[in-house]
């Protein structure tokens, strides 16, 4: 006999719908300066979609270029990327690109729960002071995924990015950083080794590879 009875079942989400209520096992940051945007690419383009992590990506472009930033990014992986606004979602294979004037701020619904970001204006002075803007987005990063934080350091200067390595380190989190050899700015990377921050010294190429065989030990 048929059962005409009406199923109340919820279908399964797909696509964008499913990611935004995912919380990412990880969180990673990616800090460049010069050569930012060549970094980015070569990190991000042989990083699967489905690895278990959302991206930061912390660049040292003014807003406007950061869009083209995302548009190029876009074109060369598979992941979803989007310039940081108000209330994004912080899910898996997902992309947020920060400008240079934009602190973040991370929230969560509940403890545990799903994850959203939101890029605060620096004006003046304020936004002039890249190491202190590094070490807040690292502090905020590392209160919500603690030692599921990862930090990437591409080529960069020293002084602005060490503070940020640290708090990711304090927090039991581990920390990348590009060989020097190859990074257009190499004092950034060299600043993280000299201060025995890092845990792997890799070229971009192995960045990815390092990075997924390291989440899926987590």
């Amino acid at each position: 006999m048929p059962d005409n009875r009406t199923s109340t079942s919820t279908p399964p989400q797909t696509g964008s719908a499913a990611a935004c209520s995912l919380r990412p096992g990880a969180l990673v940051l990616l800090v460049a300066q010069a050569g930012a945007s060549d970094a980015f690419s070569q990190v991000l383009s042989n990083t699967p979609r489905d690895l278990n992590a959302a991206f930061v990506a912390l660049a040292d472009v003014r807003k406007g270029f950061s869009s083209l930033l995302c548009e190029r990014l876009r074109s060369e992986c598979n992941l979803q990327v989007d310039e940081l606004s108000q209330d994004s979602p912080v899910s898996p294979g997902h992309v947020l690109v920060a400008p240079a004037q934009m602190s973040v701020e991370f929230s969560e619904t509940e403890p545990g729960g799903v994850v959203h970001a939101s890029g605060v204006s620096l004006d003046g002075e304020r936004a002039a002071q890249s190491p202190v803007r590094l070490r807040e987005i690292a502090q905020k990063a590392c209160a919500l995924f603690g030692s599921s934080t990862v930090a990437i350091m591409l080529s960069g200067l020293g002084g602005d990015t060490v503070d940020c390595l640290r708090q990711v380190k304090e927090a039991g989190g581990h920390v990348i950083t590009q060989d020097p050899m190859t990074a257009l700015v190499s004092e950034g990377p060299r600043a993280a080794a000299a201060a025995n921050l890092v845990d792997e010294v890799l070229p971009l190429w192995a960045i990815c590879s390092h990075l997924s065989e390291y989440l899926e030990a987590l």
